[in-house]
């Protein structure tokens, strides 16, 4: 078998040589297609001269950039389409990412084996080929490749398991394709991304939050649990907020509000649901009709807006709807956004400090959370430490990419990663993310970068209450969690966990896991405080044995600090302060 797929990769080869032969030797036509590594980008912009592969490539905004299989990078492998111009530079007409990363190298040169369930999207058959679209990847499909069940061969609509190999030059080469019918790709109701309703702040209680408010002609039930964010703003009557939670009887029971910018409230006045899903059915004949997404039932109008311009509508696809919710809980569109047509997808607002669990922006070296659909392995991985003595990039064929920089990855799974942000987003104002796993890439998210980005863990993994605090214990050189049930003596030690320090001195280094003197440290000013008052710092820097990017706080509990089983802990990192909320427990 891996003789045969050799051979299949050294024929595809020489067809493409004897093809660019061919051309050269015409000489007559102007029209020019050719794949090749992009060497030279224009400085902070995608508009103006490239160099791919000692190729001058002329990009307009007329030119046709898809990006599916990864970001645009020095590195990326592209397909360049266009016409030959009198100094010989190529006016590009439409440029493809064949992969994120690493060039262009011969089929076979670079393989990983995948295996990966999708939605069969399109097949058709390309030089001899057969070619299927599986869940935004392109699969060949050899006569050697055995589909199963034999009586049966999937179609388009089909969910499959798929075993192959996945080159570099972006394709899957399947040695098995397994049908197992429609609706089999559903996701599952615990992984879906709840609705949410972005509006404005109508009314509030009478004292304090907690009760019922009103925003955008909704109730919404407020609890002492709610966890209520004001990263970007205070909450008051006109702010613009995004609500979470259950909607029954006509009243959504507030699980998390988050205060938005108020430009995201301008769209309309009348508040509009939001979700992100996977295409499961679709109206025969039109746009117009019921669709189910991720098994739930969205109607589109005839005024429903459709945005293409991250890919087609197709099944196995990944999309935003905003609209209204009635009474049944269908969704009637106004907007439906195409996120990625390969079912992958970051949620809006999905990239979070692991520690606050805030998308307000990011900073070198900080531990995040990346939240949406069909990010990674179906079991759950934790992270791999390498020869090398680092953290590994990749986990089970999933990467995580800033700018084009793989991130040390501390966790994939389907629903959730956890990433350190690459210490090259240093100095920069934004930066652009985006997942690929066995092949699929996601939408992209721009985050703003920041030099500090504080936030102290929690044992609830929540970013709210009990901290993840050590008691350290002199006399017997021990530590114990700290909890109500475990206080820490005023004077006392606190170790406490966080992440979001910045730049350090030694310098960062991605995926390091520091062990030996010296330690990194903060290059920022760092201060604390408990219950208010300012506590002494006997250390501050990264968490030794962990990775970097962890860092950890020895403060000395203040002798005038009001005992009490929860009282605030906040860390201020070059005048930035960690979320409110966080506690400790002193007696």
């Amino acid at each position: 078998m891996a003789i045969g797929k050799a051979k299949d990769a050294v024929l595809m080869v020489m067809l493409a040589a004897a093809g660019a032969m061919v051309l050269a030797a015409q000489g007559q036509s102007n029209e020019v297609k050719f794949t090749g590594k992009v060497e030279v980008l224009p400085a902070g912009t995608l508009i103006g001269v490239w160099t791919v592969e000692a190729r001058r490539v002329v990009v307009s905004q007329t030119t046709r950039i898809e990006q599916e299989r990864g970001p645009v990078v020095v590195g990326s492998c592209v397909e360049v389409e266009g016409t030959r111009n009198a100094d010989a530079s190529i006016a590009a007409k439409e440029i493809k990412v064949r992969s994120g990363q690493g060039g262009c190298m011969a089929p076979g040169q670079d393989r990983d084996e995948v295996e990966f369930r999708g939605v069969v999207q399109s097949i058709a058959s390309v030089s001899g080929i057969d070619r299927w679209a599986i869940s935004g990847r392109v699969v060949n499909v050899m006569p050697a490749t055995k589909i199963e069940p034999t009586g049966r061969r999937p179609g388009v609509g089909d969910c499959v398991d798929v075993k192959g190999e996945l080159r570099s030059d972006g394709y899957v080469w399947a040695e098995r394709i397994q049908g197992i019918g429609q609706g089999a790709c559903q996701q599952p109701a615990s992984s879906r991304d709840e609705p949410k309703l972005v509006g404005l702040v109508q009314t509030l209680p009478a004292s304090g939050l907690v009760g019922n408010w009103r925003v955008s002609d909704q109730t919404v039930a407020v609890a002492a649990t709610t966890r209520i964010e004001m990263d970007r703003g205070v909450i008051q009557v006109g702010s613009c907020v995004e609500v979470r939670g259950t909607l029954q009887a006509g009243v959504l029971s507030a699980t998390r509000i988050e205060t938005e910018k108020p430009e995201e409230c301008t769209r309309t006045q009348s508040g509009r649901f939001e979700f992100a899903g996977v295409v499961e059915a679709m109206p025969a004949g039109g746009r117009a009709g019921d669709w189910r997404i991720s098994g739930r039932t969205v109607t589109a109008t005839a005024t429903t807006v459709f945005d293409t311009d991250r890919g087609p509508f197709v099944l196995g696809a990944c999309v935003e709807v905003q609209g209204t919710m009635t009474a049944t809980g269908v969704i009637q569109a106004a907007r439906m956004e195409v996120k990625s047509s390969s079912g992958a997808c970051i949620f809006r607002n999905g990239v979070v400090n692991a520690g606050s669990f805030s998308s307000f922006a990011v900073s070198p070296a900080q531990i995040v959370s990346i939240f949406g659909m069909n990010l990674g392995p179906a079991t759950e991985l934790p992270l791999q430490v390498g020869s090398d003595g680092r953290v590994s990039n990749r986990l089970g064929n999933t990467r995580v990419l800033f700018d084009g920089v793989p991130a040390a990855l501390l966790l994939a799974s389907q629903g959730q990663i956890n990433a350190v942000t690459p210490c090259a987003v240093a100095g920069k104002q934004n930066v652009t993310v985006q997942v690929e796993s066995n092949g699929a890439w996601t939408n992209t998210l721009t985050l703003p970068v920041l030099p500090a980005v504080p936030s102290i863990f929690t044992l609830s993994n929540s970013g709210r209450g009990p901290g993840a605090i050590l008691n350290f214990d002199p006399a017997t050189n021990s530590y114990s969690t700290n909890g109500a049930g475990n206080r820490i003596p005023r004077g006392g030690v606190a170790v406490i966990y966080a992440t979001g320090f910045g730049q350090t001195n030694p310098a960062c280094v991605d995926g390091a896991v520091p062990n030996a003197m010296p330690l990194p440290m903060p290059l920022l000013p760092l201060t604390a405080t408990i219950g208010g008052k300012t506590a002494v710092l006997q250390y501050a820097g990264a968490a030794p044995g962990l990775v970097h990017g962890v860092f950890q706080v020895n403060a000395v509990v203040p002798a005038d600090v009001e005992p009490a089983p929860n009282v605030p802990v906040v860390i201020t990192v070059g005048g930035r302060a960690s979320q409110e909320g966080v506690t400790i427990a002193v007696r």
